[in-house]
């Protein structure tokens, strides 16, 4: 079960949460919506690729060593999101 709201909480902040700040970058560097939304779909595209790895990392270390490390992971990617300079 707490694995289940951690993965709606990660999911919400990383799929949906993350595009409130769309509007900004769009208009501060001009970028075109369609190369700002190609990050979403890397986003699934990996999530998808890496979901069986993961998958086995979870039988193996455990479910509380991975959220712990994945918290603290995507609360330092949040940080570095905000040094964004380029599309690429």
């Amino acid at each position: 079960m707490v694995a289940m709201i951690m993965l709606s909480i990660s999911n919400g902040m990383t799929m949906t949460g993350i595009t409130a700040f769309d509007a900004s970058l769009l208009d501060e560097f001009g970028w075109s919506r369609g190369a700002l939304k190609f990050r979403d779909m890397f986003n699934l595209l990996l999530a998808a690729l890496l979901s069986p790895f993961i998958g086995a990392l979870i039988d193996r270390v455990g479910v509380r060593a991975l959220v712990l490390f994945g918290s603290v992971l995507l609360a330092i990617l949040y940080v570095a999101y905000s040094q964004v300079a380029s599309i690429a």
